[in-house]
């Protein structure tokens, strides 16, 4: 029995990369670019799969005797399963934090992922300069998306393999021409693509304990693609390559580039992002934050204003994101949440008290209603609501904290007048009022519904249509968002 990730880790390594990292490709491969939550995607999970693969990138080697067979995978699987928390005192945080960013991840919806990244990332905002993703990434932002549709889309036709030298083949330049360059899918390859060797050498250094390696940095989400020399390239999580150009490795993209005001920029791109979803959904009144003067001198309230006949909804906006440290519950998560959802809180409790008290500058806000409050950060705190005191102490107004896929979700409400009465029913029952907004909202709105921002920035990609899935013999995204009530927690 595998008690420890050690010791699966040594069972891994039992195998040549050259031979379980294909056989790992081969079996993603079998499944559609979206995963479904049946079963057999219960049994064969995609993080135990990302988990196989990555130790074998970073610990495997080539002078081992065993050979990989039929019933291989599933004894790592097995041996996954088994793996058991080795802290000293665990604690419902550092149980559950680690596992809702290992598996939560894996069950969202490819399509709002890359269609938020061109919405978010790939538009342009008011009194922000485009940003040069040519010059961070080596060619434009949606050409990136694009290629790594089709680079995913073919790796799944082909097994989980993927080669660069297939693009030269007679026959394809009318397939770049309907759809992407050559030159973009090429070079959209060589970002995506990486050696074990350089994995192993591009590692983080520090912040998680050997105890919580599980939760450590996989190469996968930023290199997908994995080098093996004569055995080939692969993709051990063909999921994993649009993934790859996501609002997550595009912030980390950015920060690390040369080119200045990405992070300058960051709050206000969030911020003008989450005001065109809630004036998407038509019938909603919506005012942008306050700029008012004080004894301190000018003062800004909370982002956004919802206002309905039920309540005044006061939205606070946070770029900040977990770090893997903070994920894998560590001691930076404190850190983090005070500096987003704790700060945000207090910052709608502010703003609560002005427009109580009447402030001049809050006159076209009512001050005849309840106020409630939403918290919004950039990437999801999945157990943002769930009353764990890791995640902050609420304050005077009570408020949710939800992530821009969740307002993606709630501004797809039809019609819209109901939104802020829901609110207030999440906001008011003490049970749901702990769950991610997505889910209390699913119990509500059964239907899913398209989101018009996303659907905008989708159109993009019009050339991805039913020709596109034909020629590349892959499944195509699911257009429409998620189902919320299918993510699920797997606690082994």
């Amino acid at each position: 029995m595998a008690d420890s990730y050690s010791e699966f880790v040594q069972k891994v390594r039992r195998y040549k990369p050259s031979q379980l990292i294909p056989a790992i490709a081969q079996l993603s491969s079998s499944r559609p670019l979206i995963q479904t939550s049946n079963d057999e995607w219960k049994q064969a999970t995609p993080w135990a799969l990302a988990a196989m693969a990555r130790e074998s990138i970073l610990y495997g080697n080539e002078f081992r005797p065993n050979s990989v067979n039929t019933t291989t995978i599933d004894e790592l699987f097995d041996a996954f399963g088994q793996v058991s928390a080795s802290q000293a005192e665990p604690t419902l945080n550092t149980i559950l934090t680690p596992l809702a960013h290992e598996q939560f991840p894996h069950q969202e919806s490819v399509f709002e992922e890359i269609a938020r990244s061109q919405a978010l990332f790939g538009q342009s905002v008011p009194s922000i300069d485009p940003f040069p993703w040519e010059e961070v990434i080596g060619l434009p932002l949606d050409a990136a998306i694009g290629a790594s549709l089709m680079i995913a889309s073919l790796a799944s036709a082909h097994g989980g393999r993927f080669e660069t030298s297939w693009l030269q083949q007679d026959g394809l330049d009318e397939l770049f021409d309907r759809f992407v360059p050559k030159r973009y899918v090429e070079a959209t390859a060589s970002l995506l693509t990486g050696t074990p060797s350089a994995a192993r050498h591009a590692l983080p250094p520090g912040g998680i304990p050997w105890s919580q390696r599980r939760f450590a940095f996989n190469p996968l989400w930023t290199k997908p693609l994995v080098d093996l020399g004569s055995a080939g390239t692969w993709t051990p999580l063909p999921t994993a390559i649009p993934r790859a150009i996501t609002p997550a490795n595009l912030y980390y993209a950015g920060m690390k580039s040369t080119q200045s005001g990405f992070a300058e920029d960051l709050g206000t791109r969030v911020e003008a992002y989450v005001g065109r979803q809630l004036r998407s959904a038509r019938g909603l009144q919506v005012y942008p934050e306050v700029v008012f003067d004080s004894r301190e001198g000018e003062q800004k309230s909370a982002d956004w204003f919802l206002i309905a006949d039920e309540a005044v909804v006061v939205i606070e906006v946070k770029s900040a994101r977990m770090t893997l440290a903070a994920k894998a519950a560590g001691p930076a998560q404190q850190t983090i949440v005070e500096r987003s959802i704790t700060h945000g809180r207090d910052q709608i409790d502010k703003t609560a008290r002005l427009i109580r008290a009447g402030h001049d500058a809050f006159q076209h806000i009512p001050n005849d209603r309840r106020i409630i409050g939403l918290v919004v950060t950039a990437e999801p705190f999945y157990l943002a609501n769930s009353r764990l005191p890791e995640y902050g102490p609420h304050r005077e107004v009570p408020t949710l904290v939800a992530s821009l896929r969740e307002i993606e979700h709630m501004v797809a409400v039809p019609p819209s007048n109901e939104i802020v009465p829901a609110l207030l029913e999440i906001i008011d029952d003490p049970e749901q009022s702990t769950w991610a907004l997505s889910t209390s909202l699913q119990r509500r709105f059964p239907a899913a519904k398209r989101n018009k921002v996303l659907d905008e920035a989708w159109a993009q990609f019009s050339w991805l249509g039913p020709s596109f899935w034909a020629n590349t013999g892959a499944i195509p995204p699911v257009r429409n968002v998620v189902r919320p009530d299918e993510t699920h927690l797997l606690i082994n």
